[in-house]
């Protein structure tokens, strides 16, 4: 009894943080390998990261490259983590970019997080 109602307390504070930050209460971080030729704006220096995805499924033959994901990291707010590692291709430096995006993104939502934590209980 004390379990579930612990459990379903737990599912409460997820829900409203949820509700309060939105997707926030899962981080996601994929790392990427590969070339691209025409994920730049106009002005050819921002990538458009909107983008970056789609175009490389896209059909249009003036389009060159291909995208591989090689990393994956799922974090939920309840601690839950999933995680994808490819088969090859991954190296070191790979891991190391990736693990700082996964560590610089879980501060970043914790702070956010305490913040709106703050603002539900005050």
């Amino acid at each position: 009894m004390a379990g579930e109602t612990k459990a379903q307390g737990w599912e409460g504070i997820k829900d409203s943080l949820q509700n309060a930050v939105g997707d926030l209460a899962t981080l996601s971080v994929e790392t990427y390998t590969g070339e691209l030729s025409v994920a730049v704006n106009s002005d050819n220096k921002s990538l458009k990261w909107s983008d970056l995805l789609s175009l490389t499924q896209s059909e249009d033959a003036t389009i060159k490259g291909k995208l591989k994901l090689v990393l994956a990291t799922q974090v939920n707010i309840d601690g839950d983590a999933k995680n994808f590692i490819a088969s090859s291709g991954v190296t070191e430096a790979l891991i190391e970019a990736h693990s700082a995006a996964v560590r610089n993104g879980s501060e970043f939502r914790a702070k956010i997080i305490g913040l709106a934590v703050g603002k539900l209980t005050s």
